[in-house]
Protein backbone atom coordinates (compact mmCIF):
# COMPACT_ATOMS: atom_id res chain seq x y z
CA UNK A 1 0.00 0.00 0.00
CA UNK A 2 2.96 2.44 0.36
CA UNK A 3 4.11 1.79 -2.53
CA UNK A 4 0.72 2.79 -4.48
CA UNK A 5 0.78 5.99 -2.62
CA UNK A 6 4.45 6.95 -3.45
CA UNK A 7 3.86 5.98 -7.19
CA UNK A 8 0.16 7.66 -6.64
CA UNK A 9 1.96 10.82 -5.02
CA UNK A 10 4.50 10.79 -7.76
CA UNK A 11 2.27 10.24 -11.14
CA UNK A 12 -0.06 13.14 -9.52
CA UNK A 13 3.21 15.43 -8.92
CA UNK A 14 5.29 14.67 -12.44
CA UNK A 15 1.58 13.26 -14.56
CA UNK A 16 1.48 16.82 -16.68
CA UNK A 17 4.86 16.58 -17.77
CA UNK A 18 4.23 13.10 -18.77
CA UNK A 19 1.17 13.84 -20.39
CA UNK A 20 2.21 16.46 -22.48
CA UNK A 21 1.18 17.46 -26.03
CA UNK A 22 3.36 17.94 -29.03
CA UNK A 23 2.26 21.32 -29.01
CA UNK A 24 3.90 21.74 -25.10
CA UNK A 25 6.63 19.67 -26.20
CA UNK A 26 7.48 21.79 -28.74
CA UNK A 27 7.32 24.87 -26.38
CA UNK A 28 9.61 23.12 -24.13
CA UNK A 29 12.12 22.56 -26.96
CA UNK A 30 11.67 25.85 -28.21
CA UNK A 31 12.54 27.43 -24.80
CA UNK A 32 15.56 25.59 -23.40
CA UNK A 33 17.02 26.19 -27.78
CA UNK A 34 16.29 23.14 -29.44
CA UNK A 35 14.73 24.42 -32.30
CA UNK A 36 15.09 21.68 -34.21
CA UNK A 37 13.31 19.51 -32.60
CA UNK A 38 10.50 22.29 -31.66
CA UNK A 39 10.04 22.56 -35.88
CA UNK A 40 9.81 18.68 -35.39
CA UNK A 41 7.00 18.24 -33.45
CA UNK A 42 5.54 22.06 -34.58
CA UNK A 43 5.16 21.51 -38.49
CA UNK A 44 2.63 18.50 -38.31
CA UNK A 45 0.07 20.69 -36.15
CA UNK A 46 0.90 23.72 -38.29
CA UNK A 47 0.09 21.52 -40.97
CA UNK A 48 -3.35 20.58 -39.28
CA UNK A 49 -4.19 24.44 -39.16
CA UNK A 50 -3.20 25.82 -35.64
CA UNK A 51 -2.68 29.35 -35.85
CA UNK A 52 -0.94 29.68 -32.92
CA UNK A 53 1.71 26.72 -34.21
CA UNK A 54 1.66 28.41 -37.42
CA UNK A 55 2.84 31.38 -36.05
CA UNK A 56 5.43 30.04 -34.24
CA UNK A 57 7.01 27.98 -36.93
CA UNK A 58 7.17 31.36 -38.76
CA UNK A 59 8.72 33.43 -35.96
CA UNK A 60 11.71 30.53 -35.85
CA UNK A 61 12.22 31.46 -39.20
CA UNK A 62 12.13 34.91 -39.20
CA UNK A 63 14.95 34.17 -36.30
CA UNK A 64 17.20 32.68 -38.54
CA UNK A 65 17.95 29.91 -35.92
CA UNK A 66 18.76 26.32 -36.93
CA UNK A 67 15.29 24.12 -37.66
CA UNK A 68 17.13 21.45 -38.90
CA UNK A 69 16.00 22.04 -42.42
CA UNK A 70 18.19 24.09 -45.22
CA UNK A 71 16.75 26.82 -46.56
CA UNK A 72 17.82 29.30 -49.14
CA UNK A 73 17.24 32.82 -48.49
CA UNK A 74 14.23 32.79 -51.12
CA UNK A 75 12.92 29.40 -49.18
CA UNK A 76 12.79 30.55 -45.61
CA UNK A 77 11.25 33.89 -47.04
CA UNK A 78 8.51 31.68 -48.35
CA UNK A 79 7.69 29.79 -45.30
CA UNK A 80 7.40 32.85 -43.35
CA UNK A 81 5.02 34.12 -46.01
CA UNK A 82 3.10 30.94 -45.70
CA UNK A 83 3.06 30.30 -42.34
CA UNK A 84 2.16 34.22 -41.27
CA UNK A 85 -0.43 34.29 -43.78
CA UNK A 86 -2.19 30.85 -42.69
CA UNK A 87 -1.66 32.07 -38.89
CA UNK A 88 -3.25 35.62 -39.80
CA UNK A 89 -6.48 34.28 -41.60
CA UNK A 90 -6.60 31.40 -38.98
CA UNK A 91 -7.62 34.18 -36.36
CA UNK A 92 -4.49 34.49 -34.47
CA UNK A 93 -4.59 38.19 -34.06
CA UNK A 94 -0.67 38.60 -33.28
CA UNK A 95 0.10 37.12 -36.36
CA UNK A 96 -2.02 39.79 -38.17
CA UNK A 97 -0.01 42.88 -36.57
CA UNK A 98 2.88 40.86 -37.67
CA UNK A 99 1.03 40.65 -41.32
CA UNK A 100 0.59 44.48 -40.77
CA UNK A 101 3.77 45.43 -40.00
CA UNK A 102 5.47 43.55 -43.19
CA UNK A 103 3.04 44.80 -45.48
CA UNK A 104 4.06 48.05 -44.22
CA UNK A 105 7.78 47.78 -44.32
CA UNK A 106 8.06 44.96 -46.88
CA UNK A 107 10.01 42.22 -45.05
CA UNK A 108 10.50 38.74 -45.80
CA UNK A 109 9.31 39.16 -49.45
CA UNK A 110 6.45 40.91 -48.74
CA UNK A 111 6.00 43.94 -51.39
CA UNK A 112 5.41 47.01 -49.27
CA UNK A 113 1.48 47.79 -49.29
CA UNK A 114 0.57 50.15 -47.03
CA UNK A 115 -4.11 49.69 -47.67
CA UNK A 116 -2.91 45.69 -47.09
CA UNK A 117 -0.99 47.00 -43.23
CA UNK A 118 -3.65 48.89 -42.11
CA UNK A 119 -6.74 46.33 -43.02
CA UNK A 120 -4.48 43.72 -41.70
CA UNK A 121 -3.80 45.90 -38.73
CA UNK A 122 -7.30 46.66 -38.09
CA UNK A 123 -8.10 42.46 -38.20
CA UNK A 124 -5.43 42.33 -35.27
CA UNK A 125 -7.74 44.93 -33.29
CA UNK A 126 -10.63 43.42 -34.44
CA UNK A 127 -12.06 46.33 -36.28
CA UNK A 128 -12.08 44.31 -39.89
CA UNK A 129 -12.34 40.81 -40.95
CA UNK A 130 -9.69 38.31 -42.46
CA UNK A 131 -12.28 38.40 -45.52
CA UNK A 132 -12.16 42.25 -45.78
CA UNK A 133 -8.02 41.78 -46.39
CA UNK A 134 -7.86 38.57 -48.13
CA UNK A 135 -7.91 40.38 -51.73
CA UNK A 136 -5.59 42.68 -50.89
CA UNK A 137 -2.83 40.56 -49.60
CA UNK A 138 -2.79 38.31 -52.85
CA UNK A 139 -1.48 41.70 -54.57
CA UNK A 140 1.53 42.18 -51.94
CA UNK A 141 2.72 38.56 -51.91
CA UNK A 142 5.47 38.34 -54.60
CA UNK A 143 6.04 35.35 -56.24
CA UNK A 144 9.63 33.95 -56.29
Amino acid sequence: MKNFIVIWILSFAFGSALAQTPKELGAAAANSGDFPRAYALWLPIAKQGDPEVQEAIALLLEGHVDVGVKFSADERNAAIRYWILRAAKGGQRSASRWLADALSKGWNGFQKNEEGAKCWASVSTGQATVSDCEKIILKSVQSR
